[in-house]
């Protein structure tokens, strides 16, 4: 978690080898030992277009609009680079639309979970260290009242 302007935080996701590897780090250049490490499956590769891009959906439907759309975008091309299978410019799209796609699909069925979420981003006084567990805390409570009720119901 970083962050770069007072106010805005930045949340890094990397799907293999978190605490190793620094997506940045590739513009240094990676030896063929450190490629073996740190490249991506096909479903690590779609887990990553799905990380990515539901954070630009996610300021889209909270803000109506993505201003910060590029940068989702970019870090994921910079992802795929890593892909065990080489993708071109075509696939690489269409990897990011479909995570658009279920960004999108994700953000709506959770949608009481995202909006706790969001909530208690925006409590956070600017220049404050952003921890993350009363996020996910947020998250996990909308998440067991949806579940109740739906035990309730009978629906699974």
């Amino acid at each position: 978690v970083a962050q770069p302007l007072k106010g805005f935080f930045d949340v890094a996701v990397y799907t293999r080898h978190t605490a190793d590897f620094c997506v940045l780090e590739l513009g240094k250049g990676l030896s063929r030992e450190r490629f073996r490490q740190v490249a991506l499956t096909s479903k690590e590769a779609h887990v990553q277009a799905c990380i990515q891009m539901t954070g630009l959906v996610g300021e889209w439907m909270h803000f109506g609009a993505a201003s910060e759309g590029f940068r989702y975008v970019s870090m994921l091309e910079r992802h795929l680079m890593l892909s065990q299978q080489p993708l071109s410019p075509v696939d690489r799209q269409a990897l990011a639309r479909w995570g658009v796609l279920n960004g999108y699909r994700l953000l709506k069925m959770h949608a009481r979970g995202y909006d706790a979420m969001v909530r208690q981003l925006l409590q956070l006084p600017p220049g404050e260290t952003l921890e993350l567990a009363p996020i996910l805390a947020a998250l996990e409570i909308e998440h067991r009242k949806n579940a109740a009720a739906n035990a309730i119901l009978g629906k699974t």
